[in-house]
Order: C-alpha cells, then structure tokens, then sequence
C-alpha cells in the first residue's frame, strides 16, 4: 500500500506520499534482525520489490512527474527516506540475502548518482539542494545523513564529494539553513528566522525553525564527523541539542509547537496546541542517542529517558494499536489524521523507531568499558571492542514505579573490565553496593565506574533517589 505511490509518479503539489516506506524500514528492517520475524521478512520483501520496480533508468524512485520534480515540494525530502530505506535492507539482508541487498545497494547509488546529476554542482534543474523543498531548505538539506551512509558502504568518492556539497549548503549561504555558524554563535533555535534577509528563495517556505527537519539536519552533520572528522559539524550538533534542552525541552520531555520551536521550556505552562508530534519526539531521541554515543555525557542519556518514558510512551494508543500526531501537557492525546490521501501519517510509519533508540543506548560498549545507561529488566549483552569479552547481565527492577535495581553478572571466566552505571542528574543519594559492599563517590549526573575482575553470579545492587 504505501509503495503504491512510487509507481503512479502522479503528485504535483506538496504531499509527502513517499516518505512513508522508508520511515517504516528505519525501524521494519532492525527489528527484523532482532527478532528474525518470517511475516515482517515478506512485507518487507515485497515492499522493496515495489520500489526497485519502481526505479526508472534515470535513477529516480519518487512519484513527481518530471517537469515538477526536485521543486518545492516534498520530492527531495522522499527521496531521503527512500534512501534510509534502502540502505537499511541493504544493512539488515546482506548475508540472509545478499541478491536482493545488492540490488538495493545499486539502487541506492543509482538514485544519489540522479540527485547529484539534477540539484548538485552544476546541476541539470539550475537550482541547488538546499534552495529546494520548503522550510528554508531544511527537509532537503537532510538527505545528508543516507549520502554519507551510502559513502560509507561504497567508498565511493562521489557520495563523500556531494555530502560535503551538502554541507557547504546548509551552512554558508546567507539565506540557506546555516546550521553551523548560528548554532556556535549561540542563536536559538526558535530565533534563526530573523538572521534571513529579504533575498530568500521565493520558492521556499521562508522558515528555519521546523523543529524535526532541523534536528534530521543535525543528525546528518554528526554522520559527516564520524566520517570525515570535520570537528565544527559536532560542535554544531552539541552546541544546538544543548540549547534546546534549556530552552524547548519541557518538564515531561517533549518539545516544540506545530512542530516549531518556539522557546517552548518557558510557555509550557499555556495552552498551546498541536504540542508534541510524535515525529519530533522520535527525532530528538535519535538525536541525543547519537549524541551520547559520540560524547559519552550522561545528561543526553537523561533526556532520551524523560522524553521515552513521558511522553513517547504516552504518545501510544491504550491498544498499541497507533502513536498519536500530538501528544500536550493536558493530556489529551490526538488522534493522528491521515495525510496525503492515505490512511496513514508520518507519526505511525515514524513511531516504532523510537523503541530503537532506547533499546540501542540501553547497554553499551566502548574500548574495556560496558555502559549502563537505562534501568530495566532482561537479559543485558555486549562485546568489549578492545578485549573481545562478551559482557552479559541479567536484571531486575519495576523502575520506575520503584527505586531498586539488581543486576547479576553471567559474563563467562573471570574478566576484568568496567561496569559504568549511569547515575540520573535527578538522583541526588544513590546507593550503590557490589555482592553488598558499599561503592564509593557515586554521583549525580555521572556514571559510576566499578572496575573489576568479575566473577559469574556478583552481584550489583543500585537504589536510586525518587524523591520529588
């Protein structure tokens, strides 16, 4: 149903029918290979069938006419998730099928190898990447995380060329999304508009505060370091997640108004509407996900667990059935609508990547240090990349209607390595015992490092501060 749209080719104005197959895979394809579900595997299979089918020898999978394409629409933006969703078949198949995933490899490349060719240096449209779209070139300048995926899966120099095209445009034009600059001088997020002159693309929605296009564009720029070690786009992302924390982050966690930042930490207690779409919800967890694994500070795993736990889970209907489009402090959850003529929306095919994001920072792995960042129960493994030791815990706790948390070591033989426990900023006493002997220095907003040769059946003992 929603690969349907790609083979029609029939949209002319400004709906975003092709964002919903790749929306879905972000999330279809790793869950696939956690659980190797054999219906998620067809669905998955005949969608991609769909969508190569789909693909015309210029490369081009969207469902724009050609004299309208690449416009001020939502082509590009499509055309972005296109690209995640192909990639993430290509990422989660490529041994259980590697026909099929090399196909949507070729595919992939086929598709940026057109967009590079139409919006790119000297492109055939006239117009460059970030000038089309709306909202100030911020959908579109966001196909810049997929371009630096796809480089990093070919080593083929012209994805590399055209990501750093991308970021040349989204950070230098004076009317462009100027994600770098304004982000280290400081300027907030809900302020960046007043920093454009009367010179603006009339074709583009003048407007660079959409709050979850603007975050996919950060999440690209720390792609691009992890790949080019260009320190200014890391810095951007850091400097930009950290004011909007102070300054748009509510007290349950969730963000934005109409899915614009509108300095929402200080008007959270008015009644403002269409708060909290599901979509930017997803976003800024993603994005502070990567911003602990990048930085290691706790405080983004603090906020990936406020906003998950207040407001993401609260965004699902009673019957798991749906997440809502809008999820306000008065609690009234709204019913999603169905966008673009179809009877489905972007917060549904974006929902389930949420649970991805708190269950890939839950436990953790760097160097001979495994990271503990969120309190729940089940079986905790990962490999140590230094030492090759597989970690592997079992816990207990009903955190967080309550307090205590057990965790019981099942790593084989006797390895030494560090077991750091994120202390949440908001636990100002926290006990912390192993096999019943007190730790020392535990504190908050910190984690607490118990470095060990660790016998099987040790024991960790955490009893947090819930008092309000």
């Amino acid at each position: 149903y929603i690969t349907e749209p790609f083979l029609e080719k029939t949209e002319r104005t400004n709906r975003w029918q092709t964002e919903f197959w790749g929306k879905y895979m972000h999330a279809a394809a790793p869950f696939w290979v956690y659980t190797g579900d054999a219906q998620l595997e067809r669905n998955i299979e005949y969608g991609l069938a769909n969508v190569l089918k789909s693909q015309e020898p210029s490369g081009y999978i969207g469902n724009y006419p050609d004299d309208v394409r690449c416009g001020k629409g939502w082509d590009v933006w499509g055309m972005k998730y296109t690209l995640l969703g192909l990639l993430h078949y290509y990422d989660a198949f490529r041994e259980r099928n590697p026909e099929n995933a090399k196909k949507a490899l070729a595919a992939a490349e086929r598709l940026c190898d057109y967009l590079i060719a139409e919006i790119g240096p000297n492109g055939k449209r006239g117009r460059v990447l970030w000038e089309t779209g709306a909202w100030g070139g911020l959908p579109s300048s966001s196909i810049l995380e997929p371009v630096v995926w796809l480089y990093n899966r070919t080593k083929e120099q012209r994805f590399l060329d055209f990501a750093t095209f991308v970021v040349k445009g989204m950070s230098e034009p004076e009317n462009g999304p100027r994600l770098i600059d304004l982000a280290l001088k400081g300027v907030s997020v809900a302020d960046r508009n007043s920093y454009m002159t009367d010179k603006a693309p009339k074709h583009s929605h003048p407007n660079r505060s959409k709050a979850y296009e603007m975050m996919s564009c950060y999440q690209g720029l720390v792609e691009y370091y992890e790949t080019t070690g260009r320190k200014d786009c890391l810095d951007a992302a850091v400097a930009a997640a950290d004011q909007i924390i102070r300054d748009e982050i509510n007290i349950a966690g969730g963000c934005a108004c109409a899915e614009i930042w509108f300095h929402g930490a200080k008007k959270q207690h008015l009644p403002y509407t269409h708060l909290q779409e599901t979509c930017v919800t997803i976003t800024w967890m993603r994005l502070v996900e990567k911003l602990l694994a990048l930085t290691g500070d706790p405080k983004y795993a603090d906020e990936l667990e406020k906003t998950f736990y207040n407001i993401y889970l609260a965004s699902m209907h009673p019957s798991c059935a749906e997440f809502a489009a809008y999820t306000p402090l008065n609690g009234t959850r709204w019913h999603c609508h169905d966008h673009c003529y179809m009877h489905t929306d972007c917060c549904n095919a974006n929902g389930p990547r949420g649970f991805l994001a708190f269950l890939r920072a839950m436990f953790t792995a760097k160097d001979d240090t495994a990271y503990l960042n969120f309190y729940v129960s089940g079986k905790e493994t990962v490999t140590l990349p230094k030492s090759g030791v597989k970690v592997a815990f079992d816990s207990y706790t009903v955190y967080p209607s309550g307090s205590g948390f057990r965790l019981v070591n099942h790593t084989e033989g006797e390895p030494r390595f560090t077991l750091a426990l994120r202390i949440p900023a908001w636990s100002e006493k926290t006990a912390v015992t192993v096999n019943g002997k007190a730790v020392e220095g535990v504190k908050p907003g910190a984690y607490c490092r118990i470095d060990r040769t660790w016998k099987v059946s040790d024991v960790v003992e955490v009893k947090l501060d819930m008092t309000v």
